[in-house]
């Protein structure tokens, strides 16, 4: 049967063959004025056309994809706008681009199928792993680690520490062909006794000492022996204070690769050829085979 009216008004309206527990049962929502059921899937807006019922509610027309869902909203430009707060409990799937124009707070797992174009900040909860490059202009982190940071100088970029508002203070990190880290001081010992870790964090043999006598000059001020992870020094002077920095390469990470084939940063892990700081050259199989084959 078929009807049209011009204004139809009711407490309560259900469609469909079977009562709804909602208006037949003793339930809060029998309560509530203005009640609206339907026992099948419901359509608002264009025709249903052809295809398969996709959610309980459609909003738009069919679309010939199987798949069951509660929501279905098909409409073109904008299929839905959405203002307040959107609570998702469960699974949230984009397929396509996802366009966000304030901040992006997320406390679980956000799988994304297509491209993420973000114009303002994300904050994560957790943490964020990634499968592929990340390609920015800067990298801005707190306290953390980096596998390896490739760019044409690093920096520290802080405000100005005395000039007061409306200054900034930049410095560039010293670069060298190793991974090298040092230990610095002033004494008036003849022995220095290295931090305790870099038995187990240099190689022994890399170790530099430099020396600097302090208010007076001091020609035979130099080093003995370096010996259990202690600095030996000697002089001919009475009561020299000196300046020492001390520096050694890493031995936990490996020797550092130099250079390498190929025409930007993006080359490095695929190039075939690698220069260690050895001075080793490793030449790569080509057809994904990564072996080495040393020259």
């Amino acid at each position: 049967m078929a009807g049209s009216f011009n204004a139809f008004t009711t407490g309560k309206l259900h469609v469909g063959a079977v009562p709804s527990s909602a208006i037949s049962g003793l339930t809060f929502s029998s309560f509530i004025p203005g009640l609206l059921t339907a026992s099948g899937p419901a359509y608002f807006g264009a025709c249903p056309g052809l295809g398969v019922d996709i959610g309980t509610v459609n909003i738009g027309p069919k679309v010939p994809v199987p798949g069951i869902c509660s929501l279905n909203v098909l409409g073109a430009p904008v299929a839905a706008n959405l203002t307040g707060i959107t609570n998702v409990i469960g699974t949230f799937n984009v397929t396509g681009i996802a366009t966000k124009g304030g901040a992006d707070v997320k406390a679980s797992v956000s799988l994304t199928a297509g491209a993420t174009v973000e114009a303002a900040s994300t904050a994560n909860a957790a943490n964020n792993a990634t499968a592929g490059d990340i390609t920015c202009s800067t990298i801005t982190a707190g306290f953390g680690a980096f596998a390896s940071v490739a760019a044409p100088f690093k920096q520290f970029d802080i405000p100005h520490p005395t000039r007061g508002e409306g200054w900034r203070l930049a410095h560039a990190a010293l670069e060298g062909p190793e991974m090298g880290v040092y230990y610095r001081g002033k004494t008036k010992e003849k022995t220095i006794e290295l931090p305790h870790y870099w038995t187990g964090l240099v190689h022994e043999d890399s170790i530099t000492v430099q020396l600097t006598p302090i208010g007076k000059a001091c020609s035979t001020l130099h080093v003995k022996k370096i010996e259990n992870n202690i600095v030996h020094v000697n002089h001919q002077a009475q009561d020299l204070e000196y300046y020492y920095i001390i520096h050694a390469e890493r031995k936990d990470l490996g020797d550092l690769i130099i250079e390498y084939r190929g025409e930007s940063t993006n080359d490095f892990r695929h190039s075939s050829e690698k220069i260690k700081r050895s001075g080793e050259t490793l030449i790569y199989k080509q057809h994904g085979n990564t072996e080495p084959l040393r020259i």
